[in-house]
């Protein structure tokens, strides 16, 4: 799989809300040259959030969230001090949050990840597209897989993973179901998602030389004996033309905003 070649990096403006009076606030979007500067701005700025959400309906559940830059993180003891907890961290910033009471309900992040597991069909012949690990315990065929990265839709991920491990161009047919795997790598729950893809004949599969070290077409009877017990769910479901189709309908934030569904074939 590729190193997030589809992320976006959005510039966060200083202040955003959302539907349930969450504010969140990006620190990097201020001058901040002491902890007595950055201590007026925020009690400022608590108030003004205060006044906002003050009378309306869900007060109560609402949500303070600092987004601090890595190059700011020398601020992150002034709000442990002042009642805010830490909620995630990436390469970029620090989260952390403050309820406004203790009714607040606070998402949790990063408890599951998403890797679609790609039955790719030659439209000519039926053979099914397989692959063998270079790295890893298990060096047995197996379906492409691979995880779906931030800004992603599952559709624009199988796609990419079957052309970056085997060089294959292929097409979404559909979904074919969904999985679900507890405490996999880094303690984290992991959705699996069965995409249904078809190619045409005449291509011919190449290992990526990093992590693919064979990529083939085989007879899907092969692909059966051969399948891990999920990979052999997806297969027989394939085989059985079972799928959902995709679409997209408009997300409640509006254009440019949609979402990716997957609704069952109109008969």
């Amino acid at each position: 799989m590729a190193c997030f070649p589809s992320i976006v990096f959005i510039k966060m403006p200083k202040y955003r809300w959302n539907r349930y009076h969450d504010l969140e606030i990006d620190l990097g979007r201020f001058k901040i040259g002491s902890e007595t500067e950055l201590s007026k701005l925020m009690h400022s700025e608590m108030d003004r959030w205060e006044s906002r959400i003050r009378g309306k309906r869900g007060e109560d559940s609402a949500v303070l969230w600092i987004r601090i830059p890595v190059e700011m993180t020398q601020y992150l003891g002034w709000f442990l001090r002042h009642v805010f907890v830490m909620h995630h961290a990436t390469k970029e910033y620090l989260m952390v949050v403050r309820s406004r009471t203790s009714r607040a309900v606070v998402p949790l992040y990063g408890t599951h990840y998403t890797r679609v597991e790609c039955v790719v069909i030659e439209q000519e012949t039926g053979r099914v597209l397989v692959v063998r690990e270079q790295i890893g315990p298990d060096t047995s065929l197996k379906l492409v897989t691979g995880s779906v990265d931030l800004n992603e839709y599952v559709s624009k991920a199988a796609i990419r993973e079957v052309k970056e491990e085997t060089e294959i161009d292929c097409d979404l047919v559909g979904l074919l179901g969904i999985g679900n795997r507890l405490g996999t790598r880094f303690g984290r729950d992991e959705v699996l998602v069965g995409v249904l893809l078809s190619a045409k004949q005449g291509q011919i599969p190449r290992g990526d030389g990093t992590e693919i070290c064979e990529a083939l077409w085989i007879d899907p009877v092969e692909a059966l004996a051969k399948s891990t017990p999920m990979a052999r769910e997806w297969l027989i479901v394939a085989g059985q033309k079972q799928f959902l189709n995709c679409g997209y309908i408009a997300d409640f934030r509006g254009p440019p905003h949609r979402m990716e569904v997957y609704l069952p074939q109109q008969k």
